[in-house]
C-alpha cells in the first residue's frame, strides 16, 4: 500500500515546481504552468459539456466545467457566495482551481503524461476514487509512474474514456478555436 493521501482544505499557495506546475493560488489568470494550459482547460471544458453553461450531469454536476456541488463548496469559500458554476467566468476560474489543487497532490507523480491523466481522472472521478485506484494498482504491480497505457485500463470505464478523449484531441484537428471564439462570448452575456 501506497498510503498516498489526499490533502483537504481550499486554500493554495504556489504550487509544487518541481512537478512542472506554478500557479498563483488566487486564479485571476496569472502564473505558468508546463502541466496544464488554456488549451488544455478548453479541451477539457468541451469535453465536460461542450461549452454549455447550463449543463447539470445525473450525478448532479453542474455547470460547463460540471463542477460537483461538494466542490461549489469549496468554491464558494475561494472566491465568495456569489460564486456560480453556471457563470462562465466562474465556471472557468472553478475548473482552474480545482486542476491545479489536483496537479499539487503528492500522488500526482510520473512522467508529464501520467500527470495530467492522473489529474484529469481525478477531476473525473474524484481524488480518494483516484487515491484508492492508485493504492490498489500499486498493490498489484502496475507501473503509476511511467506509461499512462498502464493506469488506464485499472480505471473505471468512464474516467479512462475522459482521459483518452481530452488527451487525444491534442493535436488531433480539434478546431480549439472555432470553440474558444464562442465560449469567450459567454463571459460578456
Amino acid at each position: 500500500m501506497l498510503g498516498l493521501k489526499e490533502r483537504k482544505g481550499p486554500g493554495l499557495s504556489l504550487l509544487n515546481t518541481s512537478q512542472g506546475v506554478k500557479v498563483a493560488a488566487n486564479n485571476d489568470g496569472e502564473g505558468d504552468s508546463k502541466l496544464l494550459s488554456q488549451s488544455l482547460y478548453n479541451r477539457q471544458l468541451y469535453q465536460e459539456s461542450t461549452f454549455n453553461p447550463k449543463a447539470v450531469s445525473g450525478a448532479g454536476a453542474m455547470g460547463m466545467a460540471q463542477i460537483m456541488p461538494a466542490n461549489v463548496e469549496v468554491l464558494k469559500k475561494v472566491y465568495g457566495e456569489g460564486f456560480d458554476p453556471f457563470n462562465p467566468s466562474d465556471a472557468k476560474k472553478g475548473q482552474k482551481y480545482l486542476m491545479e489543487s489536483i496537479a499539487e497532490a503528492p500522488w500526482v507523480k510520473g512522467t508529464e503524461q501520467m500527470k495530467l491523466a492522473k489529474t484529469l481522472a481525478a477531476y473525473n472521478m474524484g481524488r480518494t476514487g483516484l487515491v484508492d485506484a492508485l493504492n490498489k494498482m500499486k498493490a498489484d504491480g502496475v507501473d503509476i509512474y511511467g506509461d499512462v497505457e498502464s493506469i488506464l485500463p485499472h480505471l473505471p470505464s468512464e474516467t479512462r474514456n475522459y482521459v483518452k478523449d481530452i488527451l487525444k484531441m491534442e493535436g488531433s484537428g480539434f478546431n480549439e478555436k472555432h470553440f474558444t471564439d464562442n465560449l469567450y462570448k459567454l463571459d460578456d452575456e
